[in-house]
């Protein structure tokens, strides 16, 4: 199928970075004086790299679920700004005990959790809704849905520091709770930690599952086309878009005062 609109994408997400327009200014470093040339590319290949997640990856995925895979893409400014301001307290202690279980048994899934949760909120229901105090939890920034089912996604760095799993699994734990809690929960609810792509020479799991730990691997963290191929209906897959990433670069090679 044709794709040469992700490329097109990732040209109008990558010239949209404020290091690219008028007005950027580059902060001092010593090495500018030595290496002034390679110091302003590393300059902005850092700027991009810092917030490419949000950028690009995030933009990609929802426009291949939308345009591809027939999924719906919800506003997460309505999970965030009408979730409840608290758990109930009842619903919390519960949460809190099996958040610690997972931590002890990664084998336990979060679906188990959605499940039990759905039904304690219909005993112990959320009373005020607003926007989501960020000194407690976290918001989202990909929401989808397709066939009833619904899917918060979550893109990190595929490089993950050492407590990634720990601090996603509280994240985790507070989203199935308040989506539970909020009008209409789905039946299913399914949240993913993503990486965009493997960097590594070996499988990814391989190397990070400590690090992601208490998270199962495939089924509550994502990697390169275990998310690609389910959010396009397996249209789209990693090679697709790094072909058409690679064609962003040779027409972005001759797009004046890009670097």
């Amino acid at each position: 199928m044709d794709n040469i609109w992700i490329k097109d994408l990732i040209i109008e997400q990558l010239t949209d970075y404020n290091c690219f327009k008028e007005g950027w200014s580059e902060k001092f470093h010593p090495l500018k004086l030595i290496f002034p040339e390679q110091r302003t590319v590393h300059a902005k290949i850092h700027s991009i790299m810092t917030s490419f997640g949000t950028q690009t990856w995030e933009p990609l995925i929802k426009n291949i679920a939308t345009r591809v895979g027939g999924f719906t893409v919800k506003n997460e400014s309505d999970f965030n700004n009408n979730a409840p301001i608290l758990i109930p307290k009842e619903i919390q202690t519960i949460m809190d005990q099996r958040r610690q279980q997972k931590g002890e048994n990664p084998q336990l899934k979060h679906s188990e959790w959605y499940e039990e949760v759905v039904g304690l909120a219909k005993r112990y229901p959320a009373t005020d809704f607003g926007k989501l105090n960020s000194d407690i939890f976290n918001g989202i920034d990909v929401w989808l849905e397709k066939d009833g089912s619904e899917y918060i996604i979550e893109s990190k760095t595929v490089q993950p520091n050492s407590s990634i799993g720990k601090s996603m699994n509280t994240k985790m734990f507070q989203w199935y709770t308040l989506r539970a809690l909020m009008p209409d929960p789905p039946k299913n609810l399914n949240c993913w930690l993503c990486f965009p792509f493997n960097p590594e020479n070996k499988p990814f799991y391989d190397v990070n599952q400590t690090k992601i730990s208490p998270l199962i691997p495939r089924i509550e963290s994502k990697c390169e086309d275990e998310i690609w191929r389910f959010i396009s209906a397996d249209k789209i897959g990693w090679s697709d878009i790094l072909e058409q990433i690679e064609s962003a670069g040779e027409e972005l090679k001759d797009m004046p005062n890009f670097f």
